[in-house]
């Protein structure tokens, strides 16, 4: 669960996408990395995607495409009032990992009203060293991803 900005060129034969999903886990029990503890997992991708779409009647639509992700997962210390000593030295976040990854996917689209329609995405993402740069720190060779939208869009 999570949130996601989407901005897209959309034309009848194909759209151009970018999409940025933000996701904060906050965990039964914390996690010690380098002997501090945090208690929240914050995970960003920015995904660009090019889609071929597909009319398949008026109000139903098929899409697929390919894509580039990046993704960066950091842990988020944890803050309590009842810390009596704080130490303003300490990070706030460390990161895990940052990876890219090349996209594949595919999915359908249903228009409810003309500005308004749900959307269902299948992913998979297949990490590349091209992307990424071999100083990364990855820890996924490979994701699938189901995802749902509501969406509005406007014309600008």
């Amino acid at each position: 669960n999570g949130i996601a900005v989407n901005l897209g060129y959309f034309t009848e034969m194909f759209k151009l996408e970018y999409t940025r999903h933000a996701i904060i886990l906050d965990l039964e029990e914390s996690l010690k990395q380098q002997d501090l503890f945090f208690n929240n997992v914050e995970a960003i991708q920015n995904n660009f995607w090019y889609f071929r779409v597909l009319q398949l009647n008026p109000d139903l639509y098929f899409n697929y495409g390919i894509g580039v992700q990046t993704s960066e997962v950091r842990l988020i210390l944890k803050t309590s009032s009842d810390l009596i000593d704080t130490d303003s030295s300490l990070p706030e976040s460390t990161a895990l990992y940052q990876e890219g990854s090349l996209l594949f996917g595919g999915g359908f689209s249903y228009f409810l009203t003309s500005n308004f329609f749900i959307q269902y995405r299948f992913t998979y993402g297949r990490f590349s060293p091209l992307i990424t740069g071999s100083t990364m720190n990855n820890a996924l060779q490979s994701n699938q991803n189901h995802t749902f939208f509501l969406q509005y869009y406007f014309s600008l």
